[in-house]
């Protein structure tokens, strides 16, 4: 779901590297944290914030075997709705 979102430029994250050897990162994922990273448009934000509330979702259809995902937002400043 996290790839089909990149492939689909709804947030970009950052390369590593130069030239051929150059990796792209858009998310980094430990154990049981997930760490997005995102352009710093507007709608790149939104598009992480709507995959953090897909997330939540997809947790309580599990029957709340998870804790809800905290999202923390660094470098811009506007409502979210």
């Amino acid at each position: 779901m996290l790839l089909k979102a990149v492939n689909l430029d709804l947030f970009s994250g950052f390369s590593v590297g130069r030239g051929e050897v150059a990796i792209d990162i858009s998310h980094l994922q430990f154990a049981d944290d997930l760490l997005i990273f995102c352009g710093d448009s507007k709608c790149q934000v939104l598009a992480c914030h709507r995959f953090g509330q897909e997330i939540r979702e997809c947790s309580w259809k599990l029957g709340g075997m998870f804790a809800p995902p905290q999202l923390a937002r660094f470098g811009l400043s506007f409502p979210l709705r």
